[in-house]
């Protein structure tokens, strides 16, 4: 029999989802279907400034990463799924880290036969490398790790930007980022630096 396709609708930083079955909104739906492929679309509330000064300034750190290993999609409410990468931390951008790796969750994934598929962005995966803007996670429900603490990436999608061959991949919604797709890595982290220093933000 095959699965059913939803629409589902996320508003970053609360816990309600909006699904729709075929496509018809169900206003104030609170509750997961346990079943089917949903394609998952975020707003990021507050609407974070885009530019690229703005999200140094917004992000608790800056980090180039690698990803380690990717641990199952959780579901910490009945309304929402997760999912959580471990990052190895290959340089400090911006923040006052001290650990060698960091967790970082992500709205989306895979528990049983439910499928959430994000739209605006990809989950991570094992041994990809990313620039990421993130967020301090201190939700309840986040997994507590010892030595590697909870992270989310700022604007759902904004700050999470992809390195391939030396070179940063930056999905749309920054027109500050934008303009640096397929710019090279140590460039474009460089420019970062000289902006954290610009605006005294240190390390």
């Amino acid at each position: 029999m095959k699965r059913p396709i939803f629409l589902v609708t996320a508003t970053l930083g609360m816990s309600l989802y909006n699904w729709a079955q075929t496509g018809r909104a169900t206003k104030g739906q609170e509750t997961l279907p346990t079943a089917g492929t949903a394609r998952l679309y975020v707003t990021p509330m507050p609407a974070p400034d885009k530019s690229l000064v703005g999200l140094i300034k917004a992000a608790d750190v800056v980090i180039d990463g690698t990803v380690q290993s990717v641990l199952p999609a959780r579901q910490p409410s009945a309304s929402t799924l997760e999912t959580d990468a471990r990052i190895a931390i290959g340089s400090v951008i911006k923040g006052p880290l001290v650990n060698n790796q960091i967790m970082v969750s992500q709205m989306g994934g895979v528990v049983g036969p439910l499928k959430i598929v994000p739209q605006q962005y990809d989950l991570m995966k094992a041994g990809e490398r990313y620039v990421l803007f993130l967020k301090r996670d201190i939700r309840p429900s986040t997994p507590k790790i010892s030595g590697a603490p909870a992270y989310y990436v700022l604007g759902a999608w904004l700050g999470l930007v992809r390195v391939i061959d030396n070179k940063v991949l930056v999905k749309p919604g920054s027109a500050d980022l934008s303009q640096r797709d397929g710019s090279d890595v140590s460039v474009f982290e460089t420019a970062l630096s000289d902006s954290v220093t610009s605006l005294g933000l240190g390390r």
